[in-house]
């Protein structure tokens, strides 16, 4: 990723900030923030798995949904260095990649879903903002469908 992709991604994000009334993101590299590079993942199990993420920041949440095959990491360190500044984020690998197992359910959008609110209880977060990438994007749609109350 280069700068101008960091841009476009901040503008996109501080967009959906707008949407939920949330302070906008600055682009500002001086901004102290936290070793997000070693920063150790966590487990939580959840169904028939233990979903590793990562968790950082302080204010309202944002959770990151990452595409398909990519690990939680795939997301670039200026972006999570900038919206922990003012938001606690989290990042995690879906079910069958990186550090959390396929587990025995089959794997769908809807599993997705329902593996990411299964996360959200386990971290007792029960209103968060969501932005996600590839399928990332259509599980953040369908937990916008049938777990509205998340959002």
């Amino acid at each position: 990723m280069n700068l101008d992709q960091d841009l476009r991604i901040l503008e996109l994000i501080n967009s959906k900030l707008d949407q939920l009334g949330q302070d906008k993101i600055s682009h500002n590299s001086s901004t102290s923030s936290p070793d997000i590079q070693n920063t150790l993942p966590k487990n939580v199990h959840v169904g028939d798995i233990d979903i590793a993420y990562k968790s950082f920041g302080q204010g309202s949440p944002i959770l990151l949904i990452s595409g398909s095959g990519n690990v939680m990491d795939v997301w670039p360190s200026s972006t999570l260095q900038e919206l922990s500044s003012n938001h606690t984020i989290i990042i995690f690998d879906n079910r069958g990649v990186g550090n959390t197992p396929l587990g025995t359910k089959p794997i769908s959008v809807k599993q997705m879903a329902n593996d990411t609110v299964g996360l959200l209880d386990a971290l007792k977060i029960h209103k968060v903002g969501v932005l996600g990438f590839f399928i990332g994007s259509f599980v953040a749609e369908q937990l916008a469908i049938t777990h509205p109350e998340s959002q």
